[in-house]
């Protein structure tokens, strides 16, 4: 994408992807760069963004793996909750906060323009408190409106960074089988990315 516009749909893209997975019901617990595509197809000029790997896929309000408690430092796109003493609780806030560091990764690392709206609700996307974390309806209606008012000639030609999804130096690798690519199955009816 050469441009804000251009990137900022993008972002718009991946929430309501990830809006198609909350309405199955599904929490992804694995959203970063790694485990999104972007695509483009002949007849569209939009990419088209869709959302992989649902190895760590829960169903909303499950209680997530204590294990997971001894890899924290490991996974800093994983919203904190999921880390709490005995197996933190994933719901639609969790994946929000995941979102929330990808977009920030953007603002920070390939957006000219200045975004304030955006940048208030990433800020509030990454609160420690689950509660005080907006909605992704409410996140997707304010990325909406900053694409509406971004000019598409805007260019723009840094990429994000893969930094964040990957542990720091000298830190230990979880003990557990994480990073395996998986899908959900098609049985599932779970399509995303074509909007």
């Amino acid at each position: 994408m050469k441009t804000d516009h251009g990137c900022l749909k993008a972002v718009l893209q991946l929430a309501r992807a990830l809006s198609e997975v909350h309405d199955k019901g599904v929490i992804h617990n694995d959203l970063k760069f790694n485990n999104i595509t972007v695509q483009y197809e002949d007849n569209n000029i939009w990419p088209i963004v869709s959302i992989i790997d649902y190895g760590l896929a829960w169903f909303d309000d499950m209680q997530y793996p204590s294990q997971l408690k001894v890899c924290q430092n490991d996974f800093p796109w994983m919203a904190p909750e999921l880390f709490a003493e005995g197996g933190g609780i994933c719901s639609t806030k969790s994946d929000m906060y995941s979102l929330g560091i990808i977009v920030d990764n953007i603002l920070v690392n390939c957006l000219k323009g200045s975004y304030p709206d955006l940048n208030t609700i990433v800020r509030q996307a990454l609160a420690d408190d689950p509660v005080s974390r907006p909605t992704l309806y409410r996140f997707i209606k304010t990325v909406q409106k900053v694409v509406e008012r971004t000019d598409p000639h805007t260019t723009l030609w840094r990429r994000p960074p893969t930094t964040t999804t990957r542990p720091p130096t000298g830190t230990a690798r979880p003990t557990t089988a994480i990073a395996r690519p998986h899908h959900l199955p098609s049985s599932s009816g779970i399509r995303l990315g074509k909007r």
